[in-house]
């Protein structure tokens, strides 16, 4: 998982999470617009990591690509859309949220650190089009039931 918070706060924030029995911080970083804490936690501290007073959102993370330089969002796409791991997401989910349905809503919030291989705008499509292609029955809103 990870979590959001504003930039200069990763390390307060890294300091509570760590605090929070079942809590693992795996480590930090920032993605433009804000400071990154990854971590690891137990079914046991799920509620409390998001009772959190500095976290601003809290994320399960599915998938992770290092851009280089000629990397297509497309290619970006393919690398963070991994259905086991959204599978595994979904069920957390319905676990803290509510009960999945067969039809569900979705938006995608796409950040990157640069725009000079492709922009952003095009990465949240190519990632449209994979959840479109691997949950035909989900469906594109804003606001959504489901944000990544």
């Amino acid at each position: 998982m990870f979590a959001a918070a504003v930039p200069g706060l990763a390390p307060l924030v890294h300091e509570e999470l760590a605090a929070v029995a079942g809590v693992t911080v795996n480590g930090r970083g920032h993605d433009g617009r804000s400071d990154l804490i990854f971590f690891q936690v137990s079914r046991a501290g799920r509620g409390a990591v998001t009772d959190q007073r500095l976290i601003e959102d809290v994320f399960v993370e599915v998938g992770r690509a290092a851009d280089t330089d000629g990397t297509r969002a497309a290619s970006i796409a393919r690398q963070v859309w991994r259905p086991d791991a959204v599978q595994r997401a979904l069920s957390v989910w319905a676990e803290q949220v509510r009960l999945l349905s067969r039809s569900m809503t979705f938006r995608v919030v796409a950040r990157v650190l640069q725009e000079r291989s492709f922009r952003r705008t095009e990465l949240r499509h190519q990632l449209i089009e994979a959840i479109r292609r691997d949950r035909p029955r989900c469906r594109v809103a804003d606001p959504a039931q489901v944000a990544g």
